[in-house]
């Protein structure tokens, strides 16, 4: 069994000022699955608690900035309840110097278990009201006799809840505006999570393409509205391990070559035909498997997200390793934690730049010319040779570049063509990176073996496809390495035109780096907070990260 946690952490080689991040081979591909089995009841109860919050995610459908958070807050909730059983680790907002730590004779597994679950079970209702039912039913699978009085069990449950109250409390004020407590700017009718920064785009839902300003985001079309910004104030929010979005930024400046580059220029240019080039590997593809990379992480039915999809991944690894609830705890802990904090740089960027997406830079630059491009939805295999590349039509066409479209589940409700929030720089990438480093310094390694089977057929999946899963197949996929899923995220927004290069490699590489600083922070607690000097004056255990990422390449198995 490999406890992780008690492995030697030890600062992050920094990437190159390049930023430069291996990608796949063309003939490499892979992605994780969604949903297998529900957890096992055998399952530690860090595991039990996470897919009942990931259940209840799926069903509220919160963006991915609020997703990530719940997550987060749900296991520090869990954490600090757990802190006051351990003879050295202390809480982040409860047991902070120890001060509610069990005596020995009381850190029984029965006591922690119950004290761990009052927690969550706080924490969860608090968070997802609307999956209390989930709640309450995991809750009585480990607290079955809730009348019982023995001292042990009635301090166990006041100091879950005791917990739970104190991370609440201490989130209450972060900047997430989880209960509307700032007035929404704009208006809104809903204000739980609400933007209050005023943000307006310069670019109006239905501004023609030859007006808008080819350097900002646009809305699109959403029904018989346009869409809304998602969470403009996410990056004001207060993350874990750092100060802030801009503290974290002037420490890891992004190199000057990997800023969004400027309408007019020959980057800028660039960077579109990219885009064009990516749509027409979909189209020559025909057996899918691009197809089915980006279907896969664009999330279809299961509505979890980046920090989701890592989160459910994470149960692999407790089962792989046999982690106990003690160190299973601790994981999800970071993890959350790690792509909670990457969501605030990531959407402080995303509103700092505004920046264009794909779909309004091709139609602009290509706007009055015919592109040869991936023909839409359901558009059929053409085995003919094209006049000038001598290769299939395969699912491409010639089409006005104005009519361009990104390969994007455009079915999905809550994915009209792209993402209500601005490109620079990719969620899925930043969120997944993070994630991966996380999981590498608590398992000590960066090996993952997880293996997925994307099946279109399912019927799961067909409300939300694209196109015909005929045009897709069925794919599986094995990750050799934590970093090889995070690469996969990360390369599924480019293949399906959602986001540029730029956007993709920089999230990747401030991952990695947030990734680390939470696993940091994270030590500080498990090792003592303030009562241990090496890691007191910077509130965190300063390590070098000696473990290789291992493999960058996912492998195709189909």
């Amino acid at each position: 069994m490999h406890h992780s946690c008690l492995a030697p952490a030890l600062a992050l080689a920094l990437l190159p000022a390049a930023l430069t991040l291996v990608g796949p081979a063309d003939a490499a591909a892979a992605t994780p699955t969604r949903r297998q089995a529900a957890p096992p009841a055998a399952d530690p109860l860090a595991v039990r608690w996470n897919a009942a919050l990931l259940d209840a995610i799926k069903e509220a459908k919160p963006s991915p900035p609020v997703v990530s958070r719940m997550l987060a807050v749900a296991h520090t909730c869990m954490y600090d309840a757990w802190s006051a059983f351990d003879r050295r680790a202390t809480g982040v907002h409860f047991n902070l110097r120890g001060e509610q730590r069990r005596p020995p004779d009381q850190r029984s597994e029965p006591a922690k278990t119950l004290a761990v679950s009052h927690a969550a079970h706080r924490c969860a209702l608090d968070l997802l009201p609307k999956g209390r039912s989930g709640f309450d039913s995991l809750l009585a699978e480990f607290d079955p006799a809730p009348q019982a009085t023995e001292s042990w069990q009635s301090d166990a449950r006041q100091l879950g809840q005791a917990a739970a109250e104190a991370v609440l409390a201490a989130r209450a004020d972060d900047g997430a505006n989880d209960k509307g407590q700032i007035p929404c700017q704009p208006a809104s009718t809903v204000k739980a999570y609400c933007d209050y920064t005023g943000y307006a785009p310069v670019n109006a839902g239905n501004t023609p393409i030859d007006r808008v300003d080819p350097n900002r985001w646009q809305p699109l079309p959403n029904g018989a509205a346009a869409q809304v910004p998602l969470a403009p104030h996410w990056g004001r929010v207060r993350p874990f391990s750092f100060d802030s979005a801009d503290a974290f930024l002037r420490e890891f400046p992004i190199p000057a070559a990997r800023l969004p580059k400027l309408h007019g220029s020959a980057d800028y240019r660039a960077q579109v035909e990219t885009a064009l080039r990516e749509s027409r590997r979909i189209g020559t593809e025909r057996h899918g498997n691009r197809k089915a990379i980006v279907e896969f992480w664009a999330d279809g039915p299961f509505s979890y997200l980046p920090p989701g999809h890592f989160g459910e991944l994470a149960h692999f690894v407790v089962r792989r390793d046999r982690l106990s609830l003690d160190a299973s705890v601790k994981l999800f802990f970071v993890l959350h934690n790690a792509s909670f904090d990457a969501g605030i740089v990531i959407w402080h960027l995303k509103y700092v730049h505004d920046y264009v997406r794909p779909i309004t830079a091709v139609r602009h630059v290509m706007r009055g010319r015919t592109v040869l491009a991936w023909g839409g939805p359901d558009t059929p295999w053409d085995d003919r040779p094209h006049p000038v590349t001598g290769q299939p039509w395969g699912y491409n066409r010639e089409l006005p570049g104005e009519e361009w479209l990104p390969y994007n589940p455009t079915n999905n409700p809550n994915h009209p063509l792209t993402p209500a929030f601005p490109e620079y720089v990719s969620g899925h990438s930043g969120f997944s990176a993070a994630s991966a480093q996380a999981l590498k310094m608590v398992t000590g390694s960066s090996r993952f073996g997880y293996e997925a089977t994307y099946d279109p057929f399912a019927a799961a999946w067909k409300p939300t496809l694209v196109e015909a899963p005929e045009l897709i197949g069925v794919h599986r996929w094995r990750y050799p390495s934590f970093v090889s899923a995070a690469n996969q995220a990360g390369w599924s927004r480019r293949y399906g035109g959602i986001h540029f290069e730029d956007g993709d490699v920089v999230a990747r590489s401030l991952g990695k780096r947030i990734g680390h600083r939470t696993w940091e922070k994270a030590r500080y607690y498990f090792e003592g907070g303030d009562a241990n000097p090496r890691c007191r004056a910077l509130q965190r255990c300063q390590t070098r990260d000696r473990i290789p990422d291992g493999t960058a390449a996912w492998t195709d198995l189909r």
